[in-house]
């Protein structure tokens, strides 16, 4: 479906991150409204990445998942989601693991360095009383 630069009623940009500071992004002209699925499929981001997925990844319009029947309008910014690469409950407990030792440490250490200045006094005072 080739659509000629006078025919074309509105524009259509696809993004996709391959990577977190590395983008693509295809515009697309349109003579007639059509769906999300079909804009990807002119844009030729399955050619240039046929191993992505992008229906199991997800897709969405101005940043809010959406899906692959939703019609698209003049000057939307269709994004192509790349799929997880981790667990974000499984980061959300590590990282809190992390924070829950940290603070025991520091706990540790604050234990520590009072029992050492009780020490410390005690002896202090035992050794004055020796002396007097």
């Amino acid at each position: 479906m080739e659509i000629q630069q006078q025919d074309a009623k509105f524009i259509v940009s696809v993004f996709y991150a391959s990577a977190p500071h590395t983008f693509w992004c295809q515009e697309v002209l349109l003579s007639q409204p059509t769906t999300v699925a079909d804009v990807i499929a002119l844009s030729g981001f399955e050619q240039i990445f046929p191993n992505i997925n992008w229906q199991a990844a997800g897709v969405g319009l101005f940043g809010c998942k959406c899906s692959p029947e939703e019609q698209v309008s003049d000057g939307a910014r269709i994004e192509v989601y790349r799929p997880l690469t981790f667990d974000p409950m499984q980061s959300r407990r590590r990282r809190a693991a992390h924070r829950r030792a940290q603070a025991m440490a520091k706990k540790t250490t604050r234990v520590k360095h009072k029992r050492q200045e009780r020490v410390k006094t005690t002896t202090e005072q035992s050794t004055e009383k020796g002396h007097g």
